[in-house]
Order: C-alpha cells, then sequence, then structure tokens
C-alpha cells in the first residue's frame, strides 16, 4: 500500500519509541539520535541502489531496512526521527537547507518550545534556536514540509525549488 506521507505511524515505529524519554525536548531529541544511531547502520550504498531508492523510503521502510547511505542518508535519518518524534507527541517540520555556495543540500529538523523555533541536525546532534543556529552561517532553509514528498522529493532526479 503507497502512503500519502512518509511519518504515518506504525506499530513498529510506535513500538520503536516506546522506551525513549528525556526531561526536555532536546534530551528526548538526543535519545531519539541514539537509539535510531543504535539500530541503523551507516553503509557505503552502491551508487544504482542509493538513487533507486532516494527520497522513496517511509520511516517505516527504513527502519525494516536498518541501513542508510553514509554520504546521502540525511533525509532517511531526518524523516525517521520525524516519525519517532510523532509517537512521541513532538510535532517536528522535515526542512532542507542548501549551502551558501549551492553546492550541498542537507535535511534537519525544526521544531517549536514555548513559542521558540530550534534546529536539529540529527545526523550531527546539534541542537540550536533557529535564530542563533550555526547551520544557518553555511545553509539556507530553501523548503519546509512534513516530509521530503511533502515538499516535492519522492524520486532521484526531482530538483529542490526553492519556495
Amino acid at each position: 500500500m503507497q502512503h500519502k506521507s512518509q511519518i504515518y505511524l506504525t506499530k513498529s515505529i510506535k513500538e520503536f519509541s516506546n522506551d525513549i524519554v528525556g526531561s526536555t525536548t532536546e534530551e528526548i531529541f538526543q535519545n531519539i539520535r541514539k537509539k535510531i544511531y543504535e539500530t541503523v547502520k551507516l553503509v557505503s550504498l552502491d551508487e544504482q541502489y542509493e538513487k533507486e531508492i532516494r527520497w522513496k523510503r517511509t520511516a517505516d521502510q527504513i527502519l525494516d531496512d536498518k541501513i542508510v547511505d553514509t554520504k546521502r542518508g540525511c533525509t532517511d535519518i531526518t524523516i525517521l526521527f520525524i516519525a519517532v518524534a510523532k509517537a512521541k507527541n513532538i510535532k517536528c517540520d522535515f526542512v532542507k537547507l542548501r549551502s551558501k555556495d549551492g553546492k550541498l543540500i542537507h535535511s534537519i529538523i525544526r521544531t517549536k518550545i514555548d513559542g521558540e523555533y530550534f534546529l536539529f541536525d540529527v545526523t550531527k546532534g546539534n541542537f540550536d534556536k533557529e535564530k542563533d543556529s550555526k547551520i544557518l552561517q553555511n545553509f539556507d532553509i530553501v523548503k519546509v514540509g512534513k516530509d521530503s514528498w511533502d515538499i516535492g522529493l519522492s524520486k532521484f532526479g526531482d530538483k529542490l525549488i526553492s519556495n
């Protein structure tokens, strides 16, 4: 069955999230990140296979496959993170960034705490207020949505177009 969202909650995602706790949002985020990295292997995927799966998998499929590409896996890791946070009743936005020189793209999450936006780079573990974010020194926000499909990225070759 094809879903309209990469972050729909399944039994596997809910079970995966059950034992993740923390006293602050940042602590919960770090614990989600830790569990993801303990579960999902970062591997150098064959280029053709990586192109076949890029931006196509749901969080549940990523969790089931347990592999993410070392070089281009930020979207997969971020999608899985958002679904797990959703299972913990924490709303997160999927954020696509482009480096200021235009050579790189990257995926992170954004969440709102007490009326203020925070950015979390799941691959690095950096948690910053958006207005003070170190990552935005080198990158610009290009698109924000609920997942990569929501911003128009659903297969290799899709172009990231600014709003």
